[in-house]
């Protein structure tokens, strides 16, 4: 199965609740956690704050194929972990997993296999003790598989995936509409020519529908795909957005003007690598109001999610394919780039990040997985400041060259003894590390693997800078700075 979108074509454990475990700095809560609730293969889909700085999280139990709800406290102790069923061959919606209806009433959705292996649409609800109250299944022919699903005005819920149709039994992409009593009202699909997947679905101000996906149109070629319906469904426009190579499809968030924002991968031709991509359409036409994109070493994606921010600017989430991180970056409201990290796991390993949400300190918890040396696969908690910070004051990477056209980034950060400056591949650059007390702890070159390497520095929070060196000696001001914490 195609797609840039993780995990879509895919049986992989996603994320869990995240919860705060330590408190550093007034007001702001982090956390960068590893953890584990059995000695299964682990995914968190959603995970939503709720009372007493607590989450609750949808959680596949990838082994079992069966849904489990947890509730993690404000420490990431775990309050309780309940499957809720004991059979089954339940697969998450991967985006936007989660709904909450009420305080104590929350829905989750995506595909369930019964014993031909036909996938239909579920639709499952719960309370905050994980006791189900409600279980609905739709069906069509070939099968339903459901990537993303949404809560509607009028009570009832709309879903989109995708779905083999005959004749041909080619995938076309398509939406469920269902009323408040979880009856259907209509089901339709769109495309036939190449093949169309649906990623997102949200309900538009007139009661319509906006979706994005994508559309393959052979092995190593597809292109974004978005619709604007009514609201039973009939299209008002339908737009392709890509350069005719392998993008994958594209997410699709409603702003809070009406307009459009769009997310995920472009490949421009020149890198033959996948740009992280993010542009807003207009409502009226999907005519393109901006556009932007982020590009360093290898293929990333804003597959994660997209948060408007109160004052119009965005939060943008996605993935470093390439060195299997998270990547967050932050725009204006005109699309202009105000600061982009790169996080990963405290261990180190292969990190994936499928969800985000705000949080009540007006700080981002992202959810994700960790992939061990040993082939097992962990949940992962990110909790960052409203700038992104995964600890107090990291403060945004400050560019004083524009090299290859990006920010230098010291990667990773958090960090040990092996970093990386990304965007700088030069040789004869120097590193220096300086402490809070102005004393420079060290300074050292690049080795044959591009890496620096600061053996010996003490755990603790560093400014860093990159210079030109010549011969042993430091060549005028720095070409980059910022903020390094070094753990244990």
């Amino acid at each position: 199965m195609w797609s840039k979108i993780p995990g879509i074509g895919k049986t992989i454990a996603i994320f869990i609740v995240f919860v705060l475990n330590f408190h550093f700095g007034i007001g702001q809560n982090y956390l960068n956690k590893v953890l584990r609730i059995s000695d299964n293969t682990e995914t968190a889909i959603s995970s939503l704050p709720i009372a007493n700085n607590s989450y609750i999280s949808l959680v596949i139990d990838a082994d079992l194929d069966i849904p489990v709800v947890c509730k993690f406290d404000a420490n990431g102790d775990t309050l309780f972990t309940q499957y809720l069923f004991t059979y089954g061959k339940f697969y998450a919606a991967l985006i936007n997993g989660l709904v909450r209806k009420s305080d104590n009433v929350y829905y989750a959705a995506g595909k369930l296999f019964d014993s031909n292996y036909v996938h239909s649409v579920y639709l499952l609800s719960f309370d905050t003790l994980g006791n189900v109250l409600s279980l609905d299944t739709f069906q069509y022919e070939l099968g339903l598989n459901c990537n993303n699903f949404t809560f509607c005005s009028d009570g009832g819920f709309a879903f989109t995936g995708y779905a083999q149709v005959q004749p041909n039994n080619d995938f076309q992409l398509f939406v469920l509409k269902i009323d408040s009593l979880r009856k259907k009202q209509w089901l339709r699909f769109y495309g036939g020519s190449p093949e169309e997947f649906g990623f997102t679905i949200e309900q538009f101000y007139d009661g319509g529908f906006i979706i994005g996906g994508g559309r393959e149109f052979s092995m190593n070629q597809s292109n974004h795909w978005v619709i604007r319906t009514d609201s039973i469904g009939t299209v008002i426009w339908s737009k392709n957005f890509g350069t005719g190579l392998d993008i994958g499809g594209c997410l699709a968030k409603i702003a809070s003007d009406s307009n459009i924002f769009l997310f995920g991968a472009m490949e421009f031709g020149n890198t033959k690598a996948e740009e992280a991509y993010i542009c807003k359409i207009s409502y009226l036409n999907a005519d393109t109001i901006w556009e932007n994109s982020i590009s360093y070493a290898g293929d990333q994606a804003f597959s994660i999610g997209l948060i408007e921010l109160s004052d119009k600017t965005i939060i943008a989430a996605g993935n470093n394919y390439y060195d299997e991180a998270v990547i967050l970056a932050k725009f204006t409201a005109n699309g202009k780039k105000i600061w982009l990290r790169q996080l990963k796991s405290p261990v180190m390993n292969l990190s994936h990040g499928y969800g985000i949400s705000s949080t009540p300190d007006k700080g981002f918890i992202i959810s994700g997985t960790e992939y061990g040396s040993d082939g097992s696969q962990d949940i992962w908690l990110l909790k960052l400041d409203s700038i992104g910070c995964p600890y107090p004051n990291c403060g945004p990477v400050v560019s004083l060259d524009d090299l290859q056209g990006g920010t230098l980034l010291l990667y990773p950060n958090p960090g040990r003894d092996e970093i990386s400056v990304i965007g700088s591949n030069e040789t004869g650059r120097v590193l220096t590390l300086t402490d809070a007390g102005g004393r420079r702890v060290w300074q050292g070159g690049m080795d044959d693997y591009g890496y620096f390497r600061p053996a010996g520095v003490a755990p603790g929070i560093y400014i860093w800078e990159l210079y030109d060196c010549e011969a042993g000696v430091i060549k005028g001001s720095s070409l980059a700075r910022g903020k390094w914490l070094k753990v244990e």
